[in-house]
């Protein structure tokens, strides 16, 4: 009974108690604040941010699914998670950088978008796709498009929207790509317009004038001239555009210049 007598009028007992039923009181205060109907808030991208690359119609995506998520407490602990949670396999966003509480009814999202690299052709349409490999929606899309290469040849089908391509030969496109990317200002005479893999040996530059361009593999580290070298042919080449006709320039060795073989 000493024990218990001396339990009871520990003032570390009445402390405990005390802090226990403090944060007791705070939880149902806080439940109750999560209800109210002051701090309900509704996405609002009045001034969204949008790149320069795109337009407006990349917001459109967002929103919908914002929308589809609903009202939410600005109160609630889970606020922030379940805003990211809703755009996670959004097919526009790469990432979410900030969520943003506007006291007492609106929160906005900073969103980084996805930014088309390549395209494929589908029907006739123009399917963008990331670097990576990620296909993204037509629509949202449409301007940011416009210009980039078209890399045919590829087999595999095309995904959804959010989804990544399976296709090895996608990867040596965007490869071979990313290696001439750099130099493409001053080989414009050359007109390279497309990219094509439909050869599991080589990938080959399309030009406007029919010429090709057999790159290589852009993956591959033995065997074939480094890219500085295949630019450096690539270069000389423009001295002579006027006699290429009927010709291809074959970049991975030592002779670039070579008859055209009849397909």
């Amino acid at each position: 009974m000493d024990g218990v007598k001396r339990l009871l009028a520990s003032r570390l007992l009445w402390m405990l108690l005390g802090i226990f039923g403090f944060a007791s009181l705070l939880n149902l205060a806080h439940g109750g604040l999560m209800r109210d109907p002051r701090f309900i808030a509704v996405p609002h991208f009045g001034g969204a941010a949008v790149p320069a690359w795109g337009d407006r119609a990349l917001v459109d995506p967002v929103m919908a699914r914002l929308e589809a998520l609903g009202p939410i407490s600005l109160l609630d602990r889970a606020f922030e998670s379940q805003v990211r949670g809703a755009l996670v396999d959004c097919p526009v966003v790469a990432s979410v950088r900030a969520v943003h509480r506007h006291w007492p009814r609106r929160y906005s999202v900073e969103i980084i978008y996805r930014r088309p690299a390549v395209v494929l052709m589908e029907g006739g349409e123009r399917v963008p796709f990331t670097w990576e490999g990620v296909r993204l929606p037509r629509e949202p899309y449409a301007r940011a498009s416009r210009g980039l290469f078209v890399i045919e040849g590829v087999r595999e089908p095309i995904p959804e929207p959010g989804a990544s391509i399976r296709s090895e030969a996608f990867l040596d496109g965007v490869a071979a790509l990313r290696q001439v990317a750099p130099y493409l200002p001053e080989l414009r005479p050359l007109g390279i317009r497309l990219v094509d893999v439909a050869q599991p040996a080589a990938v080959v530059f399309r030009t406007r004038s029919g010429v090709p361009v057999i790159w290589g593999r852009p993956r591959a580290r033995f065997g074939e001239n480094s890219v500085e070298m295949k630019i450096a042919y690539l270069r000389s080449a423009l001295d002579r555009l006027d006699v290429l006709e009927g010709w291809q320039i074959d970049v991975r060795y030592s002779q670039p210049f070579k008859r055209a073989t009849p397909s």
